[in-house]
Formats: C-alpha cells, structure tokens, sequence
C-alpha cells in the first residue's frame, strides 16, 4: 500500500517559540516549507527578525515577535499578535 506522506499546512497558523536558533528555526522552516504561516518567538527581537527575513527568502510568510515564556504580560502580547496579525494559532 502506498502512503502519501505530503504534509500540507496552507492556511493554518504556526507559533514557534525558541525560533532564533536551532530545533526552533528548524521547525519554523519546516511548517513554512509545507505552506503554514508562522509567528516566530524568541527573546530577543533582533534575533527573530533576522530569522523571518531569512525565511521570508523561501517564500514564508513569517513574523516576528520577543517574548519571554517566563512572564505571563508576554505570553498574552504574544498570543494577541497572533490573533491580530493572523487571526489565531492552529
């Protein structure tokens, strides 16, 4: 029996946290590549930035936004600019 094994992810919405680097950048690359949104987390701005333009490059819709997952005021920033900028989080 045949499998398909096409991941398709057009039209949900992705937060990655730990997206500066790494596991996190690597996840963010991958939902984008199978056709997810993604809002990208890390603690430094700058950082995530860097990484939604270099997504950005490969045709990702990617944003950007710091947040500490430490302190709840930022994880809330964080979900209410997914809900402006994409409408919400699958």
């Amino acid at each position: 029996m045949a499998h398909d094994n096409t991941l398709d992810l057009t039209d949900k919405v992705a937060l990655i946290t730990g997206a500066s680097r790494g596991i996190g950048k690597a996840i963010a690359y991958a939902f984008g590549h199978h056709g997810a949104k993604v809002l990208l987390s890390s603690r430094k701005q700058e950082a995530v930035d860097a990484v939604a333009v270099e997504l950005g490059a490969y045709g990702i819709e990617a944003r950007g936004i710091a947040a500490h997952m430490g302190e709840h005021e930022n994880i809330q920033q964080l979900v209410d600019h997914a809900m402006e900028e994409f409408g919400g989080v699958d």
